[in-house]
């Protein structure tokens, strides 16, 4: 038997042995890291959905406030409903 062979079989071994432990390091670290990522996404998530509602309810507000503005064309608008169901009742020519 050569005389590398022992060392080399011992490194080998040693280094498989690292290599495991990396590895499930690596799959802990990973787990860690996806149940950390789901909660900010959720906490987020409800952070978020009430602001976004009451953002599209002071547009909406504003929209039906103001039916000149460019965004009232894509958002209902009280006034300008009006307007067009008293042009329908109205008789004048």
């Amino acid at each position: 038997m050569n005389r590398f062979a022992r060392p080399l079989q011992i490194a080998c071994r040693c280094a498989a042995r690292a290599a495991a432990v990396l590895l499930r390091t690596g799959r802990v670290l990973v787990a860690a890291v996806v149940r950390a990522d789901a909660r900010a996404e959720a906490a987020l998530r409800s952070w978020a959905r009430p602001t976004t509602t009451r953002v599209v309810e002071v547009l909406r507000r504003l929209a039906a406030a103001n039916c000149g503005d460019a965004l009232s064309r894509h958002l209902p608008c009280r006034s300008r409903e009006r307007t067009r169901d008293a042009s329908l009742l109205d008789d004048r020519p």
